[in-house]
């Protein structure tokens, strides 16, 4: 089906600080599309992260694994900017190209992206073998599923919680009556956290189309019963997978 007519008039819910365009993409194809924030992130500092970016810059790690922008934020709000922690011979690697982006604008490099899709299983799919060590920084209670695949290829993987992912207290009343009326033909995942958040805050009566595996896999475990997986944030992946949602 054509997207173009597809989504003329639909009205979508996209998470907030998604970045790259999403909504005036969106926009080009005659959607509707409100922007609101599900989420907070609070960086947590921690001795664990303070003994990480001594051992990064000290060689201890062969691999840094970012999973997220925000990753990158965090750490330069906790006094760790991405690239004071970034010695001699530390390869960086990205989960897609928003995290990939945040990483070149700190002033680092990325060595690594997944080839197709976006996130830790795409990333995992294009990592080399082991031995050796990959730190990962990221969410508290993160998904596993990258440290998991790394240390199936034969690498020593820690995991440091450097930020605390939370819904938001409360949205605005006029959005959550438009979402009851059934006013929404659809709502955009950007992660697991994203898609926990809206089903606690609005319910989960409407498709979703999530970025990558692990945001579908969450959404549906959170309840929502037609999910359709993006395979990138690109706007070309969104409308086609939009499309399949709401077509």
């Amino acid at each position: 089906m054509d997207g173009s007519r597809v989504l003329l008039g639909r009205r979508l819910l996209i998470p907030q600080r998604t970045g790259q365009g999403m909504a005036q993409g969106l926009r080009e194809f005659g959607a509707i599309v409100d922007e609101v924030g599900l989420i907070t992130r609070v960086p947590v500092p921690s001795p664990a992260l303070h003994d990480l970016a001594g051992d990064l810059s000290a060689g201890y790690y062969q691999w840094l694994a970012l999973t997220s922008a925000f990753t990158v934020e965090a750490l330069a709000r906790l006094s760790h900017p991405l690239y004071t922690m970034i010695g001699p011979g530390l390869k960086v690697a990205a989960v897609g190209r928003a995290t990939a982006a945040a990483v070149l604008a700190s002033g680092a490099r990325v060595d690594l992206l997944p080839s197709e899709g976006i996130g830790g299983s795409a990333l995992a799919a294009n990592w080399p073998p082991g031995p050796g060590r990959v730190a990962v920084p990221g969410a508290i209670d993160s998904a596993q599923a990258l440290p998991r695949l790394l240390r199936d290829r034969g690498w020593e993987v820690d995991c440091v919680g450097v930020y605390r992912t939370s819904p938001v207290a409360a949205l605005p009343a006029t959005l959550v009556g438009a979402w009851r009326r059934g006013d929404y033909d659809a709502l955009v995942v950007t992660s697991g956290s994203v898609a926990q958040a809206a089903a606690s805050l609005l319910g989960t009566g409407v498709p979703v189309v999530a970025i990558g595996h692990p945001s579908a896999q969450a959404a549906t475990r959170a309840g929502f019963r037609t999910v359709v997986i993006a395979r990138t944030a690109a706007t070309s992946d969104l409308v086609t997978a939009l499309t399949v949602a709401v077509g």
